[in-house]
């Protein structure tokens, strides 16, 4: 018995293959569509990757070297045969290669590519100045106006090729030419946003490169200019205080010249005169050595309470001869030995006690020390059992600062209407002192009120050191003996000689040489206190030898020392 096939079935059969096919085409453009969106994840992936490379390239790296690992990763992205940057001369009207990037076995085109001038690609050069890239898909497709342009790029071999402006804030610095010799090129939207922002790139790493270049540059014109201005100072500062020594000291002479009386208040302006120019030169010179960082910390022990017995000493008869009251207070907690920089601190407070006195009219002068012992003390790190903080504080009496000429104080030649009217000083001392100050750890401040007076303050790190023992290399304590000691702490160059020989030859020196060696030692000025013992001709070489030791060494105390024992030693041994 025989069965014939149902129209019904056959045709149930073919719509389910159909819808069969259906299925099977929409899940193969749904599977097309998650490779297309896999595709563009991960070239999206590449390109963030690539970007990154760049940027560190560009942050990290030297221009060069950057440029050319940015172009060449452009050029292996794009299969791209040269990549380059070209720089316009606008003086010239001429284009000039920079860094270039070829693939392996492309001849380079920088050593022929010049100062072309621009007339070589006049239609290129048109489109540019829009500033937008310019595309050329085809060199053998170029407009009619493009003629001179598809000639020059025939010559070079370009198949396709597209410039794009490296600009950084509106301005453009430069171009990006990304050439084809083996094929012509289609470039997307997205790939020619990829190259504009790699444009930006590169247009702002070549301005902080430039940026760089121009510092360096100042840098070291600045340093030479420092350098010039430091050996023309010191040059001309030896030179100068050698006869202004002289002059002084002859000047000094004459005053006590009887029979010059009638001419003593001219000898007397030469005198002051002299005097005003000497500390003008050495205040130039301690502060163009600060600016330049040719002032270093020296700290040492030293006694704390002869310092300040030192300074009130000092300037004692010039507070007494204005009226004035001036004080020294220091706490019971500030102890003796101290290990600072003793030159520096000796020159700062002389300079605000100076300027105190100078300017106080009436009332007193009072300088207080304070010492700090506390873990909290400012910038204290890791503090020991001997670590301090001390704090200096000179306040006065005198007509105060504005609160608008605060910020010309510690200006080099910087002054206040007070200072101006006075017609005294240089203005470069409290530059001078907060350059020290600030050297030894601190900052010098300062508070005022007008018609009521000023307090200059600073605060220093310092540590509290056990009273060394009496030196038996120290002159001062020279008064028993007259043996040869040894002056010098270099064992390999000892120098040996007797107090009471050094004393004998002390006597021998002018009164006037001996009373201006103690003051430039009590103001620890070591530069000048050096002149002037060169200065004087007569002056025995085993006396200025040890001198110029304790000059050069900072031992201040061991010349004031010295000249007021010299005398008992050579009057109590013939």
């Amino acid at each position: 018995m025989a069965f014939s096939a149902s129209p019904l079935s056959g045709s149930t059969e073919t719509e389910q293959l159909q819808r069969r096919i259906g299925d099977l085409e929409t899940e193969l453009a749904q599977v097309k569509q998650q490779l297309q969106d896999c595709e563009r994840l991960q070239s999206q992936a590449n390109r963030d990757s690539l970007l990154r490379r760049i940027a560190r390239s560009l942050l990290e790296q030297d221009w060069p070297t950057a440029a050319y690992f940015t172009l060449g990763e452009m050029g292996n992205l794009f299969g791209c045969q040269r990549v380059q940057i070209i720089y316009h001369g606008a003086e010239h009207q001429c284009f000039r290669m920079g860094t270039e990037w070829c693939e392996v076995g492309t001849a380079p085109r920088s050593p022929t590519f010049q100062a072309v001038p621009v007339d070589t690609y006049p239609w290129i050069w048109q489109q540019l100045q829009d500033g937008e890239p310019v595309l050329i898909a085809d060199v053998e497709q170029m407009a009619a106006a493009a003629e001179v342009d598809q000639d020059s790029l025939r010559q070079d071999s370009v198949k396709s090729v597209i410039v794009v402006p490296m600009q950084n804030k509106g301005q453009v610095s430069g171009y990006i030419s990304f050439v084809h010799l083996t094929r012509h090129t289609q470039w997307t939207t997205e790939e020619v946003n990829l190259l504009k922002l790699v444009g930006q790139f590169l247009a702002i790493a070549q301005a902080r490169h430039q940026a760089e270049t121009d510092l360096i540059q100042s840098k070291k014109s600045a340093d030479a200019a420092n350098q010039a201005k430091s050996v023309f100072l010191a040059s001309m500062g030896h030179e100068l205080r050698t006869p202004l020594n002289a002059i002084i000291g002859f000047s000094q002479l004459l005053v006590r010249d009887p029979s010059l009386t009638p001419h003593q208040p001219t000898i007397e302006i030469i005198n002051r005169c002299g005097e005003n120019l000497l500390e003008l030169i050495n205040e130039i010179l301690a502060i163009s050595k600060a600016e330049n960082g040719r002032t270093t910390c020296t700290p040492a022990d030293f006694d704390l309470y002869r310092l300040l017995a030192n300074l009130e000493a000092l300037l004692q008869l010039t507070a007494q001869s204005k009226g004035l009251i001036l004080t020294v207070e220091r706490s019971p907690s500030v102890p003796q030995w101290i290990h600072t920089d003793g030159g520096k601190l000796r020159q700062v407070l002389i300079n605000l006690l100076a300027n105190a006195l100078k300017f106080t009219d009436q009332g007193q002068v009072t300088l207080r020390v304070i010492a700090d012992h506390s873990p909290s003390a400012p910038s204290s790190q890791s503090p020991l059992d001997d670590r301090l903080w001390l704090k200096f504080a000179v306040e006065d009496t005198g007509p105060g600062i504005a609160e608008a000429e605060m910020g010309e104080l510690f200006i080099p030649f910087g002054q206040t209407e007070t200072g101006r009217k006075a017609a005294q000083g240089t203005g470069l001392g409290l530059a001078i002192s907060q350059k020290f100050v600030q050297l030894m750890g601190g900052d010098l401040q300062v508070k005022s009120v007008v018609n009521q007076g000023s307090i200059f303050s600073f605060s220093i790190p310092a540590q509290s050191v056990v009273t060394p023992p009496p030196s038996t290399e120290t002159i001062a304590y020279f008064e028993a003996t007259d043996d040869e000691q040894q002056i010098g702490a270099n064992p390999a160059t000892p120098f040996h000689l007797s107090p009471l020989h050094l004393g004998q030859q002390l006597q021998q020196t002018p009164l006037e040489w001996r009373e201006q060696v103690v003051k430039m030692a009590l103001e620890c000025d070591d530069e000048t206190l050096i002149t002037l013992i060169e200065s004087l001709p007569t002056v025995q070489a085993d006396l200025a030898q040890a001198l110029k030791y304790w000059a050069e060494n900072y031992q201040f105390e061991q010349i004031t020392g010295f000249f007021a024992t010299s005398t008992k030693l050579t009057q109590s041994k013939p």
